[in-house]
């Protein structure tokens, strides 16, 4: 059981910012989904893979920094509708 899933939907739904520690090497399916508050966030380079709908529903996303070694990214940005043209790697 990750720390997420302590969280009811109401404390979710208000993340603006999470920071993901370079221990963390995957983020799994669904893990901040329906984060409508989140707006930004940097992921390490420690971390090579995003599952599926990882950041589904997160409205208020506008801004995504992945590193060069996330070797698999599904359909991790599923109505992210902020985010279009602004994921940036490297």
């Amino acid at each position: 059981m990750t720390f997420l899933d302590y969280l009811n939907q109401t404390q979710k739904i208000k993340l603006e910012h999470i920071n993901i520690p370079k221990s963390i090497w995957f983020i799994p399916e669904k893990c901040f989904a329906n984060c409508t508050a989140l707006k930004e966030i940097d992921i390490p380079d420690s971390v090579t893979i995003i599952q599926s709908q990882a950041f589904k529903n997160c409205e208020s996303l506008s801004k995504v920094k992945l590193s060069n070694n996330v070797t698999e990214l599904y359909d991790t940005f599923t109505n992210c509708i902020n985010l279009f043209g602004k994921l940036t790697c490297g």
